[in-house]
């Protein structure tokens, strides 16, 4: 585990200040998640991570979102079904979280799976995806490239898919996309 990612989080966190991560190792980013409150900026650095992040209640705020992108633009962390993990991301009863400049490849589930949690009434808000490469996602069957159940007011701006075994996108009880 990264000490050093986890404490300025947690002093972030504690502050009520926004930080700014940068991880390079599974466990960093596990702490990270951890730690993260609204304005929190978690980068990915290059390089190829497990899946199976499965987050729950990971809540920014509108004027101050949850922000998991790429450090480096030019070349994008690889979230692989090889190093592990059924899919890349389980965002579940999550708000005003983005996921940003992230590759995504080869998830026998889904590649990104976001939801409300099973909590209807309160749901998910705000989540956001831009420019993801999410592909070999399946191979056949009900298995989505980006999976959104009972999400409200969310946005997917310019993204790649290619290659799933359901849809691209499957939407489920979601509002004001």
């Amino acid at each position: 585990m990264n000490y050093r990612i986890f404490l300025c989080c947690l002093v972030a966190a504690m502050s009520g200040h926004a930080a700014e991560v940068t991880v390079d190792s599974h466990e960093g980013l596990v702490a990270a998640l951890r730690a993260a409150g609204p304005g929190t900026t978690i980068r990915v650095a290059p390089g190829t991570y497990r899946g199976g992040h499965h987050v729950a209640g990971l809540s920014g705020t509108a004027a101050a979102p949850i922000v998991i992108e790429a450090a480096d633009e030019a070349d994008p962390p690889l979230f692989s079904a090889e190093r592990g993990g059924s899919e890349a991301f389980h965002l579940s009863g999550c708000s005003h979280v983005t996921l940003r400049r992230l590759r995504v490849s080869g998830f026998p589930s889904n590649g990104i799976n976001a939801d409300d949690g099973g909590a209807a009434a309160t749901g998910s808000e705000g989540l956001r995806f831009e420019r993801l490469s999410i592909e070999n996602t399946g191979p056949t069957g009900n298995h989505d490239a980006l999976k959104l159940s009972g999400l409200d007011r969310f946005a997917v701006t310019d993204c790649r898919f290619a290659g799933w075994g359901g849809s691209g996108i499957d939407l489920v009880g979601c509002h004001e996309g």
